[in-house]
């Protein structure tokens, strides 16, 4: 078998392993359910994704840090089979959810939070109110809440 052959095929057995490993859960958030999980043990990392991504998107990453890790995905409200209340969510309501995760999966641990695009706005304001719950933080291309607030001035009715 060639050198590239083995590499895909260990590739392939890592994600199905990751994916096999899987532990679906739910966290409740009242009028709403937020679908979530974990798999590995280890270190706790919580992967946020970019506006409009759902967890999904984190699958090659995680497959990549083995079974070392504890990975914690979830999706948003209105995401990937997460439930809403019906009512357009701030950052405000989006940082609710994400310390509902943490304090719900990971209750007694520092986290390692991972966040891009949105998600990185996410993970950055969760860091600066929560920084007792961090034990470390990884942006990817983050977008910043200066961002935000001259697209908000540019079309508020979007934003």
């Amino acid at each position: 078998m060639s050198k590239v052959v083995k590499t895909w095929v260990m590739a392939a057995l890592i994600a199905v392993a990751g994916a096999a490993q899987a532990d679906g859960t739910s966290v409740e958030r009242g009028a709403y359910t937020l679908k979530a999980e974990q798999a590995g043990t280890g270190p706790v990392v919580v992967f946020e994704s970019g506006f409009g991504q759902g967890p999904d998107v984190w699958k090659d990453v995680i497959a990549a840090l083995g079974s070392g890790y504890r990975s914690i995905t979830y999706a948003r409200a209105r995401q990937g089979g997460s439930g809403s209340d019906g009512q357009a969510k701030t950052i405000d309501a989006h940082l609710s959810d994400l310390g509902a995760v943490i304090n719900n999966l990971a209750p007694a641990d520092k986290v390692i939070l991972v966040g891009h695009s949105y998600g990185g706005l996410l993970a950055t304001e969760f860091a600066r109110r929560h920084p007792e719950r961090l034990q470390g933080l990884v942006l990817v291309d983050p977008t910043t809440m200066g961002q935000r607030h001259a697209l908000k001035q540019a079309d508020s009715a979007r934003v």
